[in-house]
């Protein structure tokens, strides 16, 4: 089924879990989310979502994680879908086998950011996750994830997995042990620009990499920040490869 017009609310740092076979909310009418808190969406079809204040009159609210979950195919040729929060005016479209992000850039506080494109290829554009908090994007697609040719991605921890994966410069800044740049190509290879956290961990058939630099130096006996490389095919690099701990 579907969920049409709907308005509910889950308290300042509550969870609102929507999902459903059909669409989720309508162009003409978005459902309408009263949190600060989660968002966890699961769509057979195309999702409007609207974070908003239903009570007073601070208008939209910040979501602080956003977990979407969607497919090509249920979206539909030509067919759209949209996220609005503070901060952040999501869109998505999809031509039937992949869905198309479209830039992600907020200077809000966040916790997460993750989607996955089920059956599907997807697509993202610039991604800029700048403000405050842990700031996690992960992306995962069953096909291929690629990134729109020219752009990059600043977060505070990144993930990224897909059939093959290409994308631009990956840079993440936060300063928390145990965070990076961790991309995986299940089944074909890896195309990256120049990638740079604490921790870098990349596999997949070939790699063809930018420069690779891990910067975090914590070590312990059960634990070492680190830099790992792993390709069943060949390993590429156009610029240096640098780690403390590797």
């Amino acid at each position: 089924g579907r969920i049409g017009a709907l308005d509910t609310r889950a308290g300042t740092n509550g969870t609102v879990t929507l999902a459903a076979g059909g669409d989720i909310g309508s162009a003409s009418r978005a459902v309408r989310v009263d949190t600060s808190g989660t968002l966890n969406l699961t769509t057979g079809g195309q999702f409007h979502v609207d974070a908003t204040d239903l009570v007073g009159a601070t208008g939209e609210r910040t979501l602080s994680t956003i977990q979407l979950t969607a497919s090509a195919a249920g979206m539909g040729a030509g067919g759209t879908s949209s996220l609005r929060t503070g901060g952040l005016v999501g869109s998505a479209t999809s031509d039937g086998s992949r869905i198309d992000l479209g830039a992600l850039e907020s200077a809000q506080a966040l916790q997460e950011f993750s989607f996955t494109a089920k059956g599907s290829d997807l697509a993202v554009g610039n991604v800029a996750l700048t403000g405050t908090g842990a700031r996690n994007l992960r992306l995962t697609a069953d096909g291929a994830l690629a990134q729109q040719p020219g752009a990059g991605m600043v977060a505070g921890n990144v993930a990224l997995r897909g059939s093959s994966v290409q994308v631009g410069n990956v840079t993440v800044n936060a300063m928390t042990t145990n965070t990076g740049v961790d991309i995986t190509a299940t089944s074909g290879d890896v195309q990256a620009g120049n990638l740079t956290g604490r921790q870098v961990t990349v596999t997949g058939g070939n790699l063809t990499l930018g420069s690779v630099a891990s910067t975090g130096n914590y070590r312990y006996y059960s634990f070492s920040e680190r830099l790992s490389l792993t390709a069943g095919g060949n390993i590429s690099t156009s610029g240096n490869v640098t780690s403390p701990t590797s």
